[in-house]
């Protein structure tokens, strides 16, 4: 049995707690070999994939469980989620754009892996304004929170989804992003 023991610890108290629990076992012990670790990284973007990211992403994600549709009643809760998630993108998009936040980049991105909707809520930023900008986005959304979405934002995506005529609250129909 091998034991790793990882962060910042007392090493005299990890060792007694470990004679305490596992002194009565019988058979050779031995030290394990060190496990590699990774130095800091410097305070700048880094993509594994790409050199052409600038700025860094913050994602919040959350899951929930998901069942294929199959019935008009999953169906209906799906299309709710569905104008609620988007009533909340482009009230949240909004906020920001009248707050003058040039530097700011904001995406809502649902899937579904192994039966668990995954939805994230993705703010692009420089690494100095990160946390400037992850609080405007927190205060609006505490603002819906407690405050709910307006009335019009609502009927503007729910007649928007129907036949895309709601011209003052949607953008146009190259920048609509699909969230599911």
């Amino acid at each position: 049995m091998t034991l790793l023991v990882v962060g910042n610890v007392d090493a005299r108290s990890v060792v007694d707690q470990i004679n305490k629990t596992f002194g009565e076992l019988k058979g050779k012990r031995e030290t394990p070999a060190p496990v590699p670790t990774l130095s800091p990284l410097r305070a700048e973007a880094v993509s594994i994939m790409t050199d052409a990211v600038r700025q860094d992403r913050l994602s919040i994600m959350w899951d929930t469980p998901w069942q294929p549709i199959r019935e008009s009643a999953a169906l209906l809760r799906y299309w709710r989620a569905d104008l609620a998630r988007e009533a909340l993108f482009w009230h949240v998009q909004q906020a920001l754009s009248a707050s003058n936040s040039k530097d700011i980049g904001l995406g809502f991105d649902c899937r579904v892996l192994y039966l668990r909707a995954q939805c994230a809520i993705n703010i692009e930023s420089p690494n100095d304004k990160l946390n400037s900008n992850l609080n405007l986005v927190a205060r609006e959304l505490a603002k819906v929170r407690d405050k709910g979405l307006p009335e019009e934002r609502v009927q503007c995506v729910s007649g928007g989804k129907r036949n895309w005529s709601c011209r003052n609250c949607l953008p146009p129909m190259h920048e609509l992003i699909p969230i599911f």
